[in-house]
Order: C-alpha cells, then sequence, then structure tokens
C-alpha cells in the first residue's frame, strides 16, 4: 500500500518505479536484470497502470499495523479522482486489525475512506468492537453484491440500515452474531429483493423479511442457548419456493439429526441439497434409531439430490442403501467425509480420493 520511493530512486531516479506500490516493486526489482522489463518501466505507464489496478482491487487487512499503514498511507490522497480508494472492489477488516478501539481520528478517517470505495462489491466486517454507526451511517456502494459482517446488538440498527440501503444490489449476507443476543425493539426488517444467499443465526431469520427474496442457499446457525429452536427457524422460510440447499451448522447439542431432517421435511420438502455439520469438533455418530428417523423424514422430500451428514455411522453401506430406497431422487449422500454415488442400478458407489470402489 506504501510506497517506497528511497529504494526506488537507487534503481532509477527518474523512473515511474518510484511511484509503485511496495509489492509491484519488489517484483520488479527481482526480475530487473531483464533488459525489457526494465526499459518498459522507465518509458511506459503500462506497467504501473496495471500494477495498480490488480493490486487495490482487493485489500486484506489483518493486523493492527497494516491498518495504521492503510489509513496512513491513503487518508492523504482520499479524495483525489485518481486516489487507488477507488479501484479497491473486495475490502476485508480482519479480527486482528482492531484489537480493542478504534480511536475517534481513526473510524472517522476509516469511514471517509470506505465512502470513496466507489466500485466495492464484496465487504467482510470481523471485528466484534467496531462502530458501524461511524463506518457505514452515511456509506453507499453502488456495485455491492456480498456483505459479512459481525452483529452486535448496539450495531444492529446502523447495519441494517446498511443493508436496506443496498438492497437492489446485495445478493450474499453472512451476519455472525454472539448468543444469545437481545435484539432491539425499534429495529426495521431487512429488505433485500436480490439476496440469494444468507448466512445467520437461527433466530435472526425473524429480521429479514423473506417475501418474494430469491433465496436458493441458507445456512442456519444454531445453538443449544438460541431463544428460537430450530423447527422454529425452519417455519420462518417455508415460504421460500426459491430455495435449493440448506446448511444447519451448530456449536453445541441441537439435538438428534433425525428430529431436524423431520421438521425440515415437514418445511422444505421441494430443496435439492442439505448439509449437517458442526462448528467445533466431531459430530456424535449416528445411532441405530436416528438412521431410522432419518429414513423416515427422507421419504417426504420429493427432490433431494444430496444430502451431507458430518457424523458416522456403524454400517454406513447399509444405512446408505436404505436411505436411497425410501428417497428415490436422492443422487449423492455423504457420511462422515466419504461420499456416496447413485448407480442406474439404484445401488450406490463409494467414492474415495484416488480411486472408485463399489461396495
Amino acid at each position: 500500500m506504501l510506497f517506497i520511493r528511497s529504494t526506488a530512486k537507487a534503481i532509477s531516479l527518474k523512473s515511474i518505479i518510484a511511484w509503485l506500490p511496495n509489492e509491484c516493486l519488489y517484483i520488479i526489482m527481482e526480475y530487473l536484470a531483464t533488459p525489457n522489463l526494465a526499459a518498459m518501466c522507465r518509458t511506459s505507464r503500462l506497467l504501473r497502470n496495471m500494477g495498480t489496478k490488480m493490486l487495490y482491487r482487493d485489500v486484506t487487512i489483518g493486523s493492527e499495523v497494516q491498518l495504521e499503514l492503510f489509513l496512513k498511507g491513503l487518508w492523504s490522497g482520499v479524495k483525489g479522482k485518481r486516489s487507488p480508494v477507488r479501484l479497491i472492489r473486495s475490502f476485508v477488516l480482519g479480527k486482528s486489525a482492531v484489537r480493542g478501539r478504534l480511536t475517534e481520528a481513526q473510524e472517522k478517517k476509516l469511514a471517509a475512506i470506505l465512502c470513496k470505495m466507489s466500485a466495492l462489491e464484496f465487504i467482510r466486517l470481523e471485528p466484534h468492537r467496531m462502530d458501524y454507526n461511524t463506518l457505514l451511517g452515511k456509506a453507499r456502494f453502488p456495485a455491492l453484491i456480498k456483505f459479512q459482517a459481525y452483529l452486535r446488538t448496539k450495531t444492529a440498527v446502523a447495519m441494517i440500515d446498511f443493508l436496506n440501503r443496498h438492497a437492489a444490489t446485495v445478493e450474499s449476507v453472512i451476519v455472525i452474531t454472539p448468543y444469545p443476543m437481545e435484539l432491539p425493539p425499534e429495529m426495521q426488517r431487512i429488505r433485500l429483493p436480490a439476496l440469494r444467499v444468507l448466512s445467520t443465526r437461527s433466530y435472526l431469520l425473524d429480521v429479514f423479511d423473506l417475501t418474494d427474496m430469491p433465496l436458493t442457499k441458507i445456512m442456519f446457525l444454531t445453538h443449544e442457548l438460541d431463544a428460537e429452536t430450530p423447527a422454529e427457524s425452519f417455519v420462518n422460510v417455508r415460504g421460500v419456493s426459491t430455495l435449493q440447499n440448506v446448511t444447519v451448522l451448530s456449536d453445541g447439542d441441537t439435538g438428534e439429526r433425525g428430529e431436524l431432517l423431520r421438521i425440515i421435511a415437514a418445511n422444505l420438502a421441494h430443496i435439492q441439497g442439505l448439509t449437517f455439520a458442526e462448528m467445533k469438533g466431531k459430530m456424535a455418530p449416528i445411532s441405530h434409531d436416528d438412521a431410522n428417523n432419518v429414513a423416515a423424514a427422507l421419504e417426504k422430500f420429493h427432490a433431494l439430490e444430496v444430502l451431507d451428514f458430518g457424523n458416522a455411522v456403524g454400517n454406513p453401506f447399509v444405512t446408505v442403501l436404505r436411505w436411497g430406497n425410501v428417497c428415490k431422487s436422492l443422487q449423492t449422500i455423504r457420511l462422515n467425509g466419504v461420499t456416496y454415488k447413485r448407480r442406474e442400478t439404484d445401488c450406490y458407489t463409494r467414492l474415495n480420493s484416488d480411486a472408485e470402489d463399489d461396495e
């Protein structure tokens, strides 16, 4: 991000290399022995223009030092028409970039820089203690497609207002929250008519107005301390006819998988893909009774093609055959990382990483 002019001047006092960012400069220094490259750097703007656009297209800040250098390097020229800020399409502020709280001056600088990112398509804000009222209060990104952030009670209203301002463009939203989180009573509903991918805590689904949303993929993050049960969460998306894939990601004991599958089948029988996973550690093995419950629930699905369990099972091939027989649309079953594919003979083939073995 910052320019090393002193090092560049040692190579060529009047060369445009003096204005290249560090990353481009290092590459040039490594291959400077090539006469053609050295000549191009001295006489052409092509390398500078290409290098600058590629460098600033994706910006990731992963430490406090990087954040300080980012603010220092871009603040002075942020209002200029040729500011590199206008080239940024992807901006990621990592969790380690803000360990405490930003100072008032840092917040104002970062907010001013963010507001000038007119080409921004993807933004991810990982720090837990960010003041979104300052950072996102007036920000507008006409090209924004994907948004990911950590939501807290104090910043919920500002974040919802921000999303509603970008309703016409946002197609993917990932919102992580602590648990349990009390939602403010004045909270508006989020209306995103272009939203296709949603990942959030199960109890936050009430905040989203799912009417007429073209959702195709949704991920529920559930925990045993959540205010809503998984059953109530699935009812909230019952009317989303465009939904194709559902992932249930748990970070605590949320009950038997067979029971969860029964609830999903009752509300979302039209989906094509279903995944159960756990955020931490291994999932408990599927018991014989739970496998029977899964089989009973699978009968209600009429379009399910992929079923993925992170659990192990005692006799996987017998279980796979039974599930496949009760759900004829099921083409792929994954158990504990092992994939089974349906063949034309209604049998299943186990796929290994190196070869396919018939069982």
